[in-house]
């Protein structure tokens, strides 16, 4: 199964964030590991382009600070389903733990930069009101 350039990257974003090794996923992907290296490169590129938009745009801290808790969150519950001790029943709420802190990342990175931008549109209207006020 061959993958387009997009879809290898996707999977390699989604597989990096499982914690998997770019040896590993260069395996899982059949690719060599240099490609791996290559794709990491541009996905922290386009990742840090977007997260400068974001600041220029106004990401607010609350929303960087939720993110960071969220992440930390996923890494511990990642860790903790490596214990071979585990029954099924463990595991199961671990990666439902894992999964429904996944959809709350998500849910912040959709909708913190409309609700920012959003809020950077209204300024000069609140700013309007305010001096209409005094």
């Amino acid at each position: 199964m061959s993958l387009s350039k997009f879809e290898r990257r996707e999977k390699v974003s989604l597989l990096l964030t499982h914690g998997h090794t770019q040896i590993q996923i260069a395996q899982k992907l059949g690719v060599n590991r240099r490609t791996i290296v290559r794709d990491k490169a541009f996905l922290i590129g386009e990742a840090q382009k977007w997260m400068n938009d974001l600041a220029r745009d106004g990401f607010n801290f609350e929303t960087k600070m939720a993110l960071d808790l969220l992440k930390d969150t996923q890494k511990q519950l990642n860790e903790m389903l490596l214990d071979p001790s585990l029954s099924r029943e463990e595991k199961r709420k671990l990666l439902k733990q894992r999964d429904d802190n996944i959809a709350q990342q998500l849910q912040i990175i959709l909708n913190g930069p409309l609700i920012a931008s959003i809020e950077k549109r209204l300024r000069p209207f609140e700013q309007k009101e305010f001096e209409n006020y005094r």
